[in-house]
């Protein structure tokens, strides 16, 4: 029987943790999000954060900025969160204009504030086994497969999709545990066989239902990290589910698999930063 990977009880298990952890705080980790207007989809992303951390003891301000500013105009921002002692962390809600833009403010947070784990700086310790803080949605694809004891030393690991969101930064977690990770992306011509190949598949693309029933096996975990809203607002994932239901070990749903514990993540991210215990994991070798 297939294993269903369920993000929002893991989620609920975070959560009671976090509230012990902050209430030992002699301060309420404070949470800086900047996004652009008009993104609707952003602010629901933005409110269920603001739920989260709420739930949790912790705070969060949503800064929204006019889609005209300049690059200076928002780099001056940062930089004032950057050096408020009372801001733990400091994000940027995607997505924010054109990417270039967007990567040139990423790397403007200060690495000890880059609660997304999305700068220049932090994504450079990762590759380099120097893991400080990892970007949420990698953090929770290792906080799911850690709730269930699922392993990923020694494993084939594909990951579909190569985005410095999730694809990129997940290859290396992975890399940096002892998996042997094949990176699969739009010009790769086996996919079908990669995927196959496969102990543990990551998918994050938001093509909907690029992994089907003839891409996994009975011993395969499938974790789904795409997502894709259809016209009438049915939300889909990378991964057939009902065929993965019937053929695979374990396989994560959309919703209500990673999407919460991105969420999650980027709270234990937070909490991590204000415990002041960034910085501070040893380099992984070998």
């Amino acid at each position: 029987m297939t294993l269903i990977l369920d993000g929002k009880k893991i989620q609920k298990k975070i959560a009671d943790e976090l509230r012990e952890r902050v209430n030992k705080l002699k301060k309420t980790p404070t949470l800086v999000i900047f996004s652009l207007k008009p993104e609707p989809s952003s602010l629901l992303y933005i409110e269920s954060k603001k739920e989260f951390g709420a739930n949790v003891g912790c705070s969060v301000e949503h800064i929204e900025l006019e889609s005209s500013i300049s690059f200076e105009g928002i780099g001056g921002k940062i930089k004032e969160k950057n050096e408020d002692p009372e801001v733990d962390g400091v994000m940027i809600q995607l997505p924010f204009g054109s990417s270039n833009r967007t990567s040139k403010l990423l790397d403007l947070i200060h690495p000890s504030k880059d609660v997304d784990g999305l700068s220049a700086g932090n994504l450079a310790s990762l590759f380099r086994g120097e893991e400080k803080i990892l970007p949420a949605t990698t953090r929770g694809i290792l906080e799911m497969l850690s709730f269930y004891n699922l392993s990923i030393e020694g494993k084939k690991a594909v990951i579909v999709g190569r985005s410095n969101l999730v694809g990129r930064p997940t290859a290396a977690t992975f890399t940096n545990r002892d998996a042997t990770v094949v990176v699969c992306h739009s010009k790769t011509r086996n996919l079908v066989e990669e995927v196959l190949s496969a102990d543990l598949v990551v998918s994050a693309t938001g093509v909907p239902g690029l992994i089907s029933s003839g891409m996994m096996h009975s011993e395969q975990i499938v974790l789904d990290v795409g997502i894709s809203v259809g016209e009438e607002g049915s939300v889909k994932g990378d991964v057939d589910f009902q065929s993965a239901l019937k053929t695979t070990m374990a396989v994560s749903p959309v919703p209500g698999g990673l999407g919460p514990l991105t969420v999650a993540s980027l709270f234990l991210n937070l909490v991590d930063i204000a415990e002041g215990k960034v910085g501070h994991r040893q380099r992984l070798e070998g």
